[in-house]
């Protein structure tokens, strides 16, 4: 959470509410476990979780997706990777989306990822402040664990499944809208 220090204390921010989605999630949950101090509450939405990683794809799946790509058949990439995140379907919004971020690479090029020193999967029980984790019904069944996992492990976490996929605040905005602002409410300091 080094970077995530300086922008708050730019910021003049002492402490925050992380949300993340996805891999945000997964960076989230992160934070909250090497600054306690500067968190006062942890939503997931589709999260991911270092130290629970798993293979969504199927080595098919990754084959097709590889082939397509190297074809530059971004069309083809796209149906695969709809395949595992978005099994409910893709309308022109999603597909708008996944064109402008075809690689889904969170990071610009040539810059590698921090490793977690410490993946969080196993030091839940840390877990200092109030979470919730949202968890897309229809997710792949590695990232469908996650939400319960940390529910179960984390001292003051709890898990809703929505009945979506990956795209969950795309197909669900106002849900999620309303499961964030109600949780943030009920767990935001009294200072």
């Amino acid at each position: 959470m080094v970077g995530g220090r300086r922008l708050l204390d730019a910021l003049d921010v002492p402490r925050a509410a992380l949300v993340g989605l996805s891999h945000g999630g997964r960076i989230a949950v992160d934070a909250a476990l090497a600054a306690p101090a500067r968190c006062w509450a942890l939503v997931g939405v589709a999260s991911g979780l270092s130290g629970h990683d798993v293979d969504v794809y199927s080595a098919e799946q990754d084959a097709a997706y590889e082939e397509a790509a190297a074809a530059g058949d971004l069309d083809g990439a796209m149906a695969v990777d709809f395949e595992v995140w978005a099994p409910l379907g893709a309308d022109e919004l999603i597909h708008e989306l996944w064109r402008a971020t075809p690689d889904a690479d969170p990071l610009p090029p040539g810059v590698e990822p921090r490793r977690t020193v410490s993946p969080a999967a196993p030091r839940l029980a840390e877990l200092a402040v109030p979470a919730l984790m949202l968890t897309a019904r229809h997710d792949p069944p590695g990232f469908r664990e996650i939400g319960p996992l940390v529910a179960r492990e984390a001292p003051d976490a709890r898990s809703v499944e929505v009945d979506s996929d990956h795209y969950l605040t795309l197909r669900e905005p106002e849900l999620v809208t309303r499961l964030l602002a109600d949780f943030l409410a009920a767990a935001a300091p009294h200072e």
